[in-house]
Formats: structure tokens, C-alpha cells, sequence
């Protein structure tokens, strides 16, 4: 007779093959994990990190093409009262409880003992790569482990009354990269000035990157300051600069332009006036 092979063995083999579980904790003490399956129909999701989908058509192709064999482990928080957050799947699942039904199981990789942070950044380390996965959720997500980079950059957000997140300041790419340039404070207050910070007033990413890779350039020439910065983005709509960026990129093309130059170019034109020249061309 065959040997008999029990189901935490069957599991043990399956997590042996899993390229995704990658979401050992940081620390030991007070962390314990285990393989169970599942009914999907307990598991819940925490919208404080992990926001929930509204991508119907990727959602309905999931759908489409689900298949069990192929569901993968799914990774999983059991907190104090018991509750079962998942902390990535959260598309798989659903496509499971509609294939099937609430009391199909699934493989989980359950810890228990972590804290919201710890969840969280879970899943920034399981998404960091997915190209399905908006920036904006990781970043709102890395806030939440309290992960440096996004904790700096939040700071200088909150200082210049600027909310960074879903339904507003979206362009985490754009706000990430202008941080990364040094000017990310004189970028928001400029900004700010100019156009206000409220929803209605943010600007497009590549307009705000723009801003910034105007002032990284020009900040310690002797004629250049942030007062006629922001004095003159205020005769120019954030939509009006965005349109104006994409056609003097499309021109700088050859040279390898990009909007966000076409945009620090247009608002060097502006910064320099019609009397004449007060920084130098931007090329």
C-alpha cells in the first residue's frame, strides 16, 4: 500500500514550490505560523492598507481564466479576536467564492501575533513588483508599516497642508521622484502659492514633477527665487502648463525630452519674461 500522506504534508509540499511566500516576519518573538486550509468565505480584507478592487474588467478576467490548481498559498493575519485578514490574494479569492462558493477552501499560510504595521508591510513586500498594484496603495500601505522613505515624505506633505492619497495628490510616482531631486518642500510650497492644495486644484504629475526639475536646476542661480516662481505659475492653469509640456517635449523628442522637461521648459520661458533673460535657456 501506498503510504499515506497526510494534509500538512500535501501543504508542506505545495509551499515548498511557492515562489510567493516571501513574508517571513521581521522578528521571531511573539510570531507563529502555520498551513491551514481555509474556507474562503471567513477570510476579510483590511482596507487600511489594502484597498479594496474596482477594476471590473481585470476583475471579470480573473474570473474567466480561475483555476484551483493554480490559486496559489494565500497569505493571512489571524488577529487576537480571531478574524482572518488577507494580505494578498484578495482578487483570487473572490473569483474562488464565485467559481465555487464561500465554503471552498484554499491554502493559507496563517500568522498570528503581527501588528497592523507588520501587515502591512506584508503586503507592500508581496506587491512592490505588480504592475496591477497602484503606487498610491503601496505608498499609503509603506505609511502604514512606517517605512522611512514614505514617512519623510509624508512629513513634508503634512507640513505643507498637502494629503497624499487615494482621491487626492495620486501621483506618488511624480511626488516620489521630486523628493528624490531635494526640492520636494520648495516644490509643495510653490504649489501651494500658485494653485492652491485642495483636490480641485492638484495638478498633474508630470506638471508637479516639472516644477521640481525646474527648481533642482535653477535653485542657487543668483536670480532665481520662489516668490516669482510662484507668481508666474499663477498666470498659467496646472491643465494649460500640462498641455503646453507635451507639445515642447514632443519637440525636444530628438534630444530624448520628457514632459516633465517640456514643462521645466515652458515655465523657464515664463520665469524669464519678455524683457529679457534672467536664467539660462532650458536644453
Amino acid at each position: 500500500m501506498p503510504a499515506t500522506v497526510t494534509l500538512e504534508e500535501e501543504l508542506r509540499d505545495l509551499v515548498t514550490h511557492e515562489e510567493e511566500l516571501r513574508w517571513e516576519p521581521k522578528r521571531s518573538h511573539g510570531i507563529k505560523s502555520e498551513l491551514r486550509l481555509i474556507p474562503v468565505g471567513q477570510l476579510t480584507v483590511d482596507p487600511d492598507y489594502q484597498r479594496l478592487f474596482t477594476a471590473e474588467t481585470k476583475y471579470r478576467e480573473i474570473v474567466g481564466n480561475f483555476n484551483k490548481v493554480s490559486l496559489h498559498v494565500l497569505a493571512v493575519a489571524e488577529r487576537e479576536d480571531g478574524t482572518l485578514v488577507l494580505m494578498d490574494g484578495q482578487r483570487r479569492t473572490q473569483a474562488a467564492i464565485e467559481k465555487h462558493s464561500a465554503r471552498f477552501q484554499v491554502p493559507c499560510w496563517v500568522t498570528s501575533g503581527m501588528t497592523y504595521a507588520e501587515e502591512a508591510a506584508v503586503f507592500v513586500d508581496l506587491n512592490h513588483n505588480r504592475l496591477n498594484v497602484a503606487k498610491t496603495q503601496l505608498f499609503l500601505s509603506s505609511l502604514l508599516a512606517g517605512r522611512p522613505l514614505e514617512t519623510e515624505i509624508d512629513r513634508i506633505a503634512q507640513a505643507n497642508d498637502v494629503k497624499l492619497g487615494l482621491g487626492s495628490w495620486r501621483a506618488i510616482g511624480c511626488v516620489k521622484d521630486v523628493f528624490s531631486m531635494g526640492v520636494l518642500d520648495e516644490t509643495f510650497r510653490v504649489i501651494h502659492t500658485a494653485w492652491g492644495t485642495a483636490q480641485k486644484d492638484v495638478p498633474p504629475g508630470m506638471v508637479f514633477k516639472g516644477v521640481g526639475r525646474f527648481i533642482q536646476r535653477y535653485q542657487s542661480h543668483p536670480r532665481f527665487n520662489l516668490d516669482r516662481l510662484a507668481l508666474v505659475l499663477m498666470g498659467c492653469r496646472p491643465d494649460e502648463l500640462a498641455a503646453k509640456g507635451r507639445g515642447r517635449s514632443a519637440q525636444m523628442g530628438a534630444r530624448g525630452g520628457h514632459i516633465a522637461d517640456g514643462v521645466a521648459s515652458v515655465i523657464t520661458e515664463l520665469f524669464n519674461g519678455p524683457q529679457g533673460r534672467r536664467i539660462p535657456k532650458w536644453s
